[in-house]
């Protein structure tokens, strides 16, 4: 499960953007593995930011069914969710 070739740890990357509002709210991404290229990162990358801009990432509150899922092709790579 790790995406460290030299550790038995896996990764997190957080990234974050401050609003001048604020915002009790965010988006996770749970990624099945590394992306195998620049091209999966890149696709996965653009999934993400349109379900965002489109407001049609799955919430918390729809409940356990999991997050919206992420393709590469026909391959699920991961899914996103929106929470608090």
């Amino acid at each position: 499960m790790s995406f460290s070739a030299d550790t038995d740890m896996g990764e997190c990357l957080v990234v974050g953007h401050k609003q001048k509002d604020g915002s009790a709210r965010g988006n996770f991404v749970v990624l099945k593995e590394r992306p195998k290229s620049a091209l999966v990162g890149s696709t996965i990358a653009t999934q993400i930011h349109r379900s965002v801009r489109d407001k049609k990432l799955r919430m918390i509150e729809d409940g356990p069914m999991g997050g919206t899922p992420l393709f590469f092709g026909d391959e699920v790579v991961g899914y996103a969710l929106d929470a608090p």
